[in-house]
């Protein structure tokens, strides 16, 4: 249950054989082998992105151990962009953000590094409960990826994703400093939406966090500032 060969033959049969194949899955996702349940846990999630009947297993897996947990939040990051119920990958990811297990959550947050174009855009609620969850403090890095690479006007989201990473970045907490003191991407991010958008209230308050970041000496700031008067 445990080999390449179960996940194959599981990822190419489950799409139409799912019904069959339940007890297997049962029995995989209830293992004691850690390998098992893993690889048991992956086929289920995936297939519960297509097949409603199987959206129950994945349930089950999300409320389950930390090796459950953590092979959901795989599957479920890797395959948000081409789920048939977005709406429930979501919601599991969003659950995920704020797993107990900090792993956990770094995996669910890997969602973001494989945005392409303008699709970042249509993803708003998530960036949004991503910005309000314990995962932000230390899993920033593909979502500011993701909005650098964007091909669409910066969505307003933006701001708050800057003004929580500030917020972080302020912290006494040793760990979160370290991991945040190179902050000039979020200066970039932060003129970008300055100069795109034409809502004055939005502007005001970039130019607020501007005034933040100079007084905290934010690593980037003269350079971005530069570029922006030319």
């Amino acid at each position: 249950m445990g080999t390449q060969t179960v996940k194959l033959f599981l990822y190419y049969a489950l799409p139409t054989h799912f019904q069959v194949l339940v007890p297997i899955l049962e029995r995989m996702i209830k293992s004691e082998s850690p390998e098992v349940v893993k690889i048991g846990t992956q086929q289920t999630c995936l297939v519960s992105l297509f097949i409603e009947e199987a959206r129950w297993f994945a349930e089950l897996c999300l409320s389950g151990t930390e090796i459950h947990r953590a092979a959901t939040a795989e599957i479920f990051a890797t395959n948000l962009r081409t789920a048939y119920f977005r709406e429930f990958c979501e919601k599991a990811l969003i659950q995920l953000f704020h797993d107990s297990n900090v792993a956990i959550r770094s995996q669910a947050s890997e969602c973001f590094l494989h945005f392409e174009g303008e699709e970042l855009g249509e993803y708003i609620n998530l960036v949004k409960a991503f910005v309000d969850s314990p995962a932000f403090t230390n899993n920033t890095r593909d979502l500011f990826d993701a909005l650098e690479r964007t091909s669409a006007k910066l969505p307003d989201v933006t701001f708050q994703v800057c003004d929580r990473f500030l917020q972080n970045l302020k912290s006494d907490n040793p760990e979160i400093r370290n991991r945040t003191i190179f902050a000039d991407e979020v200066t970039k991010l932060l003129v970008q939406l300055y100069r795109q958008s034409k809502k004055e209230d939005l502007r005001s308050r970039c130019l607020d966090l501007v005034d933040c970041m100079a007084q905290m000496g934010v690593y980037g700031l003269n350079e971005a500032l530069q570029e922006f008067e030319r």
